[in-house]
């Protein structure tokens, strides 16, 4: 599969924050986009961990000269950690998510002031 730009960015933010190598990023992409699928296909729903909750509804299909796309819904159930450092933030108070992006920082760093 080809990566669009867009794509080639979040696997290098994904990689400045986790510090993970941006092969092992895009294959827990690719890796995600087949638990999707195969949950559509077995008409369940998508769970990703600290995000939430989605299921696929596929609508229509579009012909394009490129071939058949869907034209699909999705419904999200957001979990709890997402919901919690979203209201956080819309609050101005520091989401919970922030002391483990420090403590990733620290980590990745230590080094350099020890």
């Amino acid at each position: 599969m080809k990566l669009t730009q867009k794509n080639k960015s979040t696997i290098e933010k994904m990689h400045l924050i986790s510090g993970e190598n941006k092969g092992s990023i895009r294959n827990f992409f690719e890796s995600m986009l087949i638990l999707i699928v195969m949950d559509y296909l077995e008409e369940g729903k998508t769970n990703i961990p600290f995000i939430g909750d989605f299921k696929i509804k596929h609508l229509k299909d579009e012909y394009t000269r490129d071939g058949n796309e869907a034209v699909i819904e999705l419904d999200f159930d957001a979990d709890n950690n997402l919901l919690k450092n979203i209201g956080q933030i819309k609050d101005k108070t520091d989401p919970d998510i922030l002391q483990i992006f420090k403590n990733r920082v620290r980590e990745s760093l230590g080094d350099y002031f020890d």
